[in-house]
């Protein structure tokens, strides 16, 4: 048995084969990572995701040098980007309007350590 992709501090959460390259999702605290791997195993790279987005890979062909992502956050619809290994570049495919300025929004995620030295989230009262 041979790994082609190494083991790392993060867990799988998806993977896929497009053209000559491996996708792998992972899953850090409560972050989602996209590398890029050839199919030796050698890490070339990785896509960019924004802050505190949700991308998961929707569609890929090992024949085809495609790959599809939806992606989504709490403030920005759901949308469709392609991306092609051999281009590099994530284009996006289609995105469902809504009529909402997102603009003038962000998301944040406060940690904080407890007495023992364990991080955790902070979670605001709701409704303030």
């Amino acid at each position: 048995m041979v790994d082609l992709v190494p083991e790392g501090d993060g867990r799988i959460q998806q993977w896929a084969v497009a053209g000559d390259r491996i996708l792998v999702s992972y899953i850090r605290r409560t972050a989602i990572e996209i590398s890029i791997f050839d199919l030796e195993g050698n890490r070339t790279g990785e896509l960019p995701i924004r802050a505190g987005e949700t991308v998961r890979i929707t569609g890929a062909s090992p024949e085809n040098d495609e790959i599809f992502l939806e992606s989504e956050s709490f403030y920005r619809a759901v949308a469709i980007h392609r991306y092609s290994p051999g281009e590099g570049k994530l284009v996006p495919w289609a995105k469902k309007m809504i009529p909402f300025d997102c603009a003038g929004y962000e998301h944040v995620q406060v940690r904080y350590a407890s007495k023992d030295g364990t991080e955790n989230p902070h979670v605001p009262a709701w409704p303030p």
